[in-house]
């Protein structure tokens, strides 16, 4: 199998992994963790994401979680929860670190989010 389709078959592996719930909101998944849990080396994970993104690990599943914060914040079943427990809840270390990568993949603040999209469904 050339090098290409090695990548984005390891990648796909990855993603499958890092976008499973119980396994994205843990705080404390590391790299070394999860590619330990993969059956690769550090190299071949690292790899593998920043061919397929550009990127590192620590900004894919950062990306994965503002996702999964999205859908939360859109959903009214999460409107008695804070922007802050929302964060906690799928994986952020601290508030600080939500807002910041939450601002870094859509550009807006969760509350902003939040807002703008209960007016989009709630006209």
């Amino acid at each position: 199998m050339p090098n290409a389709q090695r990548q984005e078959a390891t990648f796909a592996r990855i993603h499958k992994l890092l976008a499973t719930r119980s396994v994205f909101t843990d705080a404390d998944l590391s790299a070394a963790t999860a590619a330990k849990t993969l059956g690769l080396s550090a190299a071949q994970f690292g790899q593998a994401i920043k061919s397929a993104t550009g990127s590192n690990y620590a900004r894919l599943i950062a990306a994965i979680r503002v996702r999964a914060a999205c859908e939360m914040l859109r959903s009214d079943r999460y409107d008695d929860c804070t922007a802050e427990q929302i964060g906690l809840a799928v994986g952020f270390r601290s508030r600080q670190a939500f807002y910041q990568a939450f601002h870094r993949v859509t550009a807006m603040t969760p509350c902003d989010f939040r807002l703008i999209s209960s007016r989009q469904t709630h006209p």
